[in-house]
């Protein structure tokens, strides 16, 4: 009898130790761990993701542009620079650039979504700037995560 509620239970996610991320978990076609990332001189905790099919591990080029991008005070000011530019401050009331999660495709692309503050109309904004392969202004989350996921 106890054996039928066991196999009810939820299962928890694959866990594992990486030599370059630490301790990550796979869920939902993502392998995710976590970071400190500094931006705009805050450090902020923040969520990584790693898109995987299948429960493949995390691949070489996603563990290299991870490791390129942590600890990158130039990248970092690179990111801000943008952020400045494509989301003025000036445009909305309540402005704070909060990084969100950086997000990793198997061959190495990658983006930070970032929280944008509030609009006027209180709209929760998110935006990707991709980092790889290069620094740019990609536009809503939504989208970006939409061509993680089906390109």
């Amino acid at each position: 009898m106890f054996g039928l509620f066991d196999s009810k239970k939820k299962q928890q996610p694959e866990c594992v130790t990486d030599e370059v991320l630490g301790e990550i978990f796979y869920e939902n076609s993502m392998w995710y761990s976590s970071v400190d990332f500094k931006l705009f001189g805050k450090t902020y905790h923040i969520d990584i993701k790693m898109y995987s099919e299948n429960g493949e591990p995390v691949t070489a080029a996603q563990k290299e542009s991870y490791k390129k991008i942590i600890n990158n005070e130039k990248i970092a000011s690179e990111i801000e620079n943008i952020l400045q530019t494509e989301v003025p401050p000036e445009e909305y009331e309540c402005l704070e650039y909060e990084p969100e999660y950086l997000c990793f495709r198997p061959n190495g692309d990658c983006a930070l979504i970032v929280y944008i503050g509030e609009k006027e109309d209180d709209e929760y904004l998110e935006y990707a700037v991709t980092i790889f392969p290069e620094i740019s202004y990609y536009g809503d989350e939504e989208s970006y995560m939409s061509m993680v996921y089906f390109t």
